[in-house]
């Protein structure tokens, strides 16, 4: 901006931002585009903000952009096509999935929590609330934090203070937080990455120091929030042979084909990791990270970059896995993600563990950290988290 651009290009500017931090960017984002005039272009995958500010929406598709137009006409041909409804925001969502609102009258569709929330109450519409079956676990301790506190350098504030958590076997942990509490701290520290100034982590009932490095690296994955740190190959295809010959799979040529397919990278077999865009790589490393089938999974911000289609197929697989016995602790900014998926949902503040309810309960009870749905919906149905759920 010191340039004083006439247009601004921005790439996903919000995919780490927490859901506060997100607000305050787009509020920003508009200022700028109102009082200083500058034409703004952003590529996004997540529309529930930016949608509602926008006054054109471009769509692309293999490599062409198929519609350019009002915001309205774009939703419709999005809503034409059943295969990419999923990029239709939650709000809009719902009103087109339970025809409370049809096609034909699209430019009369709600954009943002406000005015979806005043229609209903409005038009006095009765909606329904269909809760999602939650995983439970079998009470066998995993992985346990206690009292632990961390800081970087010895005069340092402390980034963890006193945090105790208690993960069991067969859970999907979700922890959310603002940028910079410590989240991406703490799954190093429970991985064995950092050391705890004070208090212990113990890995089924073992300290983490204790184990060997081979061992916890094959019962514990880890997928950082930079995904080329897991590439050594030129082709996606050979990151996953490679990685199942160092894990010593009987048939890594075949390992390799079934990750490709399970994760929907067939077509990016032969291209050089690096080249792929970031929700690419995300899969590629957590592919990468699969083939040693750990016991306990730790991802930091594993939606970033993927697009919705891709979203929940990431968040079915997962589901898949964890029915299978894997336990999976998640460092998350995507509200919807983690209420649609997780079965715990911890919230760290100021260095520790505030609340840990299941996400129903957790939702609920926040205000920030909740989904658009249940913004929108609170006052009729309260646990509401996920435009699925919703039913008129």
């Amino acid at each position: 901006m010191i340039l004083q651009p006439d247009l601004l290009l921005l790439d996903e500017p919000t995919a780490q931002l927490d859901p506060i931090a997100t607000k305050e960017f787009i509020s920003l984002l508009q200022r700028v585009h109102d009082e200083l005039g500058i034409t703004v272009i952003i590529s996004e995958h997540q529309l529930d903000d930016i949608l509602p500010l926008s006054n054109q929406l471009w769509l692309m598709d293999g490599g062409e952009i198929t519609y350019q137009g009002p915001v309205a006409g774009g939703l419709a041909a999005i809503w034409a096509q059943p295969a990419l409804r999923e990029f239709v925001p939650d709000v809009p969502h719902v009103f087109l999935q339970n025809e409370l609102i049809a096609p034909a009258d699209i430019a009369a569709l709600p954009l943002t929590v406000v005015s979806g929330k005043q229609l209903i109450e409005r038009q006095q519409w009765q909606l329904t609330h269909a809760k999602r079956k939650i995983a439970t676990n079998d009470q066998v301790t995993i992985l346990q934090a206690k009292h632990v506190s961390f800081q970087y350098e010895k005069n340092d504030p402390y980034v963890l203070d006193q945090l105790n958590l208690e993960v069991h076997t067969g859970d999907w942990l979700a922890i959310v937080g603002k940028n910079g509490t410590g989240k991406s701290t703490l799954l190093k520290l429970l991985i064995g990455l950092l050391q705890p100034r004070h208090g212990a982590i113990k890995l089924q009932g073992k300290k983490i120091g204790k184990w060997a490095q081979a061992e916890l690296f094959k019962t514990v994955g880890y997928l950082s929030q930079t995904p080329s740190d897991h590439f050594s190959y030129d082709s996606v295809r050979q990151e996953f042979i490679e990685r199942a010959r160092q894990l010593k799979r009987v048939t890594p040529e075949q390992v390799a084909e079934e990750m490709l397919a399970k994760l929907g990278l067939q077509t990016l077999a032969e291209r050089n990791p690096q080249d792929a865009s970031g929700g690419e790589q995300q899969l590629i490393a957590l592919g990468i990270v699969l083939l040693a089938q750990p016991q306990l999974l730790l991802l930091d911000e594993p939606t970033k970059g993927l697009d919705p289609i891709r979203k929940r197929a990431l968040g079915e697989l997962l589901t898949r896995l964890q029915a299978e016995g894997l336990t999976l602790i998640m460092a998350s900014h995507d509200m919807a993600f983690s209420a649609r998926f997780a079965s715990q949902c911890a919230l760290l503040f100021d260095g520790t563990i505030v609340s840990e309810e299941e996400p129903y309960a957790f939702f609920a009870h926040n205000f920030f950290y909740t989904t658009t749905i249940n913004r929108m919906l609170r006052s009729q149905l309260p646990e509401a988290l996920n435009w699925e759920e919703v039913h008129a």
